[in-house]
This record gives C-alpha cells, structure tokens and sequence, in this order.
C-alpha cells in the first residue's frame, strides 16, 4: 500500500475520531445500518482515548437475521508530525494488506456517516456459511422398499444437514441420524451394491462436512472468548480514566466488566457493552436495580440471632428479599438533601426494589426516585411493648418498642439497661398506641415518606441504652446505636 496514501487516510480517519469524542475519554453510540444485501443491522461504534498517546476504535456489526458477525479493531498513535496505525484486525484476526488500504477507505465513510448524523454506508458482511451437497438421488429403480426407505432416508438427513448452522443441538442430532443409516446400510447385505456404494460415497461427504462444521464451532467460541477477554480488559482499563470522586460509576465498570467476560454470546456480551455508564446517576440507577448486583436484605446477618427483618410485604413471608439498603450505618454521611456538612447515620434505611423508578439530581443532589404507593409493611422485629409512637419534625411518624434483655445481648453489652428498635418515617400513624405488647412480626405500620425524607423508605435503629450511651433520644435518655445488620 502507498505510504502517503496511507497517512493521509490515516490522518483523516483521526480528524473524524477527535471530532467524534471532543474532549471526553469515551464515545459510543449504537444504531441500524443496511448490509448490501438489504438485511437491517445493529452497528456499535465505540471510541476510547487510552493515555494521552493512543485512540483505540471498536466497530461490530450484527445482523439481525443470521449469526454472523462483523467485528474491527484499531488501534491509532497519536503524534503532531506523522500519526501510526498500530493494530488492525477484522473477525479477531490480522488485517491482510492487500485489503488494508480498502478498509481504511471504508472506516473513513462510515465515520463520515456518524458525524452527518448517523447516515451510515451500506456494509458487507461476509458469510461463514459453506455451500452443501445436493440432495441425493435414486440410483436404482427396482421396487426393493427397503432401499426407497434408505434413500428417502438420506434425502432427509441431508434436507436436515441445511439446518446444521442453528447450534450444537442440531448438529449432534445429524451425527447420530448419520451413523445410524451407516449402520443401518451396513447391516443390509441384500442391497443393491452399487446403491450401497454411492450412499457411502455420500455418507463420506456428509461427515467431512460435519467435521468442518464442528471445527467453524471451535474457532466461534474461541472467537467469542478472545474478544469477549479483550472487551472486559478493555472496559476495565476505562476506570482509570473516570475522576475519583464518581466511586458508583467507577464500580459499575467493573461490575460490567465481569459480566461481559462472563457473557455466554457476542449478543450478551454486547448488550452489557451498551449498559456502561456515562454519568454518576446513570451507574447509581444501575447498580440499585440490576438484578445480578442487588444485595437483597437475606444477604445479611441480623445483629442478634432471635431477631427478625424488619420489613414484609403484606401477607408475605419475612425472609428479606425485595428489600435493599438505601443508606448503610456510618459515622460520617453527606445530606441526602443537599442541606451541606457529614453527619453520622447510626441506623439503615431500607427501601422497597420494586418501588424505585430512577434517579435525578432534584436539583440538590442524587436521589432515587421512588413510587408513592404503599411500598411494604413495618414489623416488630421480636415481641416486645410500644414505648413511643409519635410524630417529630426529622423523623416523621415513629414507633420505638422495647424488647426483653438475652443472654446474647447482655454478654455483648454488659452495662445495658435496656434494648429498643425505632422505626422511623412511617407513612401514617401506627394503629398500636404506648403499652401495647406486639408479637414478633407483627405489622406496626406502613413504609413512608414522612419527615426530612427523599422518598418511601424505612430509617431501622438498634439501640442499646447505658448510662454511658453517646446519643440521646428525643426524651434526653442515652443510649448507643448500634449496626443492625452485617453482610455475610
């Protein structure tokens, strides 16, 4: 290929790129394209800035009417002078370069596409499937019934083989049809020896195909795990390039970055590709409602083994799930309401996963927007008596109940007076009132969003009273609030 006809597409090509990614470390952007055969498509293009040296460039292609894929990678240095392609592969292997310069023709279109608002060119995609024989034909024309039989047989087997391509199922179903007509022929001496030898002949045909089938299997899943080991790695390699402070969007990455390397398919593999964040309130929508990644309350342990979570579904079973931490127990946390300044949260809100609907910044900061409808019932989580059930300012309706003093509680805190739960920013008041004995998970009241809240949830406190306890309750009396649960 022409050296300076190379650069100058060279050259070209990364004008378009930097126009593309502007002054962000990654672009990407999915859409449709039309292959030259007419078949529609979805088309992935993805820019990334590796360092302040390197442009790396990802293309796929995937039909939506065959399994075929098209996939490119390039790999560009960046310099002033005399810019360098480094790598350029198509379907994972090396770019020949007899075809180098055609290629870099047609990135160069296809990038002009993208920035003339998606107008991309038609593509060709190169099939992987390889032509079959055809159909066998009667060879003898005797009215033995047994070899019409093995003859339609064998137009079947091969009308089968058309459907080979479909998957491993389709093809281990050919191999046992195929080996029992051998077998089947094998055994019947009576046969014409001349219809015997040209089904033998064709037999032959059908395995070598089979044999080249199972081999294009071999070289799609070796082909799946390189690109889908380079496209975890890659998306790993991104998180260096996201500022510290955005911590969600950061462990989305590599959340994402493990489910692609575990992807069973390029489409799986691609689908999580498009998941990647662009934004700290993207990744935090992510990570709160992503099935795979929810740590539902059954992940943790309660702090004292007789208790029980503090939360249910009406009429459902107390076993912690569809229930997540919202905000965990710490010394120092940000104002969920924008008011400024850290303060400690000695307890856990809990929310409902099916009432979250997304997450806006509201203008104060980041909060999960969630559904005003009933969103879970509040239990006792042990027997015990209605100490409080009141209305504040910051906590909205609130019960707190007392409960009987353990073995286990006593040998963890020996100077304890007394243990209570509070459950706080009830929907409305409890229908329990002071002196009033509830059992263990017995529904006190429903979740809400009373008080200082940013939506329906639960605020759940352990609290342990001592003369010497730190923190005081709205009467003025001590007491030390404690974790109430631990992961496993």
């Amino acid at each position: 290929m022409d050296r300076e006809l190379k650069n100058t597409l060279i050259k070209n090509i990364l004008k378009q790129s930097l126009s593309l990614i502007g002054e962000e470390t990654v672009f990407q952007r999915q859409g449709q394209v039309n292959l030259v055969t007419g078949e529609p498509a979805a088309y992935y293009l993805r820019l990334q800035r590796e360092g302040k040296g390197r442009l790396v460039l990802s293309e796929m292609v995937i039909p939506e009417e065959r399994e075929e894929t098209l996939s490119y990678y390039w790999s560009f240095r960046l310099s002033d002078s005399e810019p360098e392609l480094v790598t350029c592969s198509k379907n994972d292997g090396p770019m020949e370069q007899s075809i180098l310069a055609r290629e870099l023709v047609d990135l160069r279109e296809r990038l002009s596409g993208e920035e003339n608002g998606g107008r991309r060119p038609y593509l060709e995609l190169p099939g992987k499937s390889r032509p079959f024989n055809s159909a066998m034909r009667p060879y003898v024309k005797k009215s033995y019934s047994h070899i019409y039989f093995l003859i339609a047989s064998a137009v079947l087997v091969f009308g089968l083989f058309t459907t080979m391509f479909s998957g491993n199922i389709q093809y281990n179903r050919m191999v046992r049809i195929v080996n029992q007509l051998d077998r089947t022929i094998s055994s019947s001496a009576a046969l014409n020896e001349n219809v015997l030898d040209d089904l033998n002949r064709q037999i032959s045909t059908v395995m070598a195909d089979l044999a080249a089938v199972e081999a294009g299997l071999q070289r799609e899943q070796q082909n799946l795990e390189f690109n889908r080991f380079n496209m975890s790695e890659m998306v790993k390699l991104s998180v260096s390039e996201i500022p510290s402070w955005q911590k969600n969007r950061r462990t989305a990455y590599y959340y994402l970055s493990a489910l692609i390397e575990q992807s069973a398919s390029f489409g799986e593999m691609y689908y999580h590709f498009t998941r990647l964040p662009q934004s700290e309130n993207e990744a935090k929508l992510l990570l709160a409602t992503d099935q795979e990644n929810i740590l539902e309350l059954d992940s943790y342990d309660i702090v004292f083994s007789h208790l029980v979570y503090p939360v249910r579904n009406d009429g459902g079973e107390n076993n912690g799930k569809g229930y997540i931490i919202s905000s965990g127990y710490t010394s120092q946390r940000a104002s969920p309401l924008g008011e400024g300044g850290y303060r400690p949260h000695y307890a856990v809100d809990i929310i409902n996963i099916s009432n979250i609907l997304k997450i806006t910044p509201a203008n104060r900061s980041e909060i999960l927007v969630r559904d005003e409808d009933t969103p879970g019932a509040i239990v006792a989580v042990d027997a015990g008596r209605i100490i409080a059930n009141s209305e504040d300012h910051d906590y909205g309706w609130y019960v707190e109940v007392e409960h009987k003093l353990t073995s286990e509680i006593r040998a963890a805190y020996p100077n304890v007076t007394r243990f209570t739960t509070f459950y706080a920013h009830l929907k409305a008041p409890s229908n329990t009132v002071v002196g009033d004995v509830v059992a263990q998970n017995e529904k006190i009241g429903d979740i809400g969003n009373t008080g200082k809240s940013t939506g329906p949830h639960l605020h759940w406190e352990v609290r342990i009273y001592s003369d010497s306890g730190k923190q005081r309750n709205l009467s003025g009396e001590s007491f030390d609030g404690i974790n109430p649960l631990i992961l496993m």
